[in-house]
């Protein structure tokens, strides 16, 4: 079963594939920190979802972020209050059938993501 801090945490900071990946590269500790290039070339994904994924995951406190522009390095430096979750993802993460519904919820959110980001920008203003 997958735990309620595990779906909070997908709703709010993990909501499509190209964030999950990164977020589980991270977290496995297959990379400790890279710019988008290296990132979407390890991930073999596209530059510009993987540049949005990192900006999007270090605003929500799982990366950290040194410098601008192409030469942006990320590191995975989540903040206290997404590390328990973010544990338990990875747990929950390395149980095949789990995992499974881990990514379809993933892809269900991603359908949604551009919606609620929109949303988010609306109420800001």
């Amino acid at each position: 079963m997958i735990s309620s801090s595990v779906y909070m945490l997908l709703e709010q900071a993990i909501d499509t594939p190209e964030k999950l990946h990164c977020v589980m590269l991270f977290a496995q500790r297959t990379v400790n920190q890279g710019t988008a290039t290296h990132i979407a070339r390890q991930l073999g994904r596209d530059i510009w979802s993987i540049e949005r994924a990192l900006k999007e995951l270090s605003e929500a406190g799982i990366l950290s972020i040194a410098g601008e522009g192409k030469s942006s390095c990320y590191d995975y430096q989540p903040r206290s209050y997404v590390v328990n979750a973010l544990e338990l993802l990875v747990q929950t993460y390395n149980d095949p059938i789990l995992r499974s519904e881990i990514c379809d919820y993933v892809r269900e959110l991603a359908s949604y993501a551009p919606y609620r980001a929109h949303f988010h920008t609306v109420l800001a203003i």
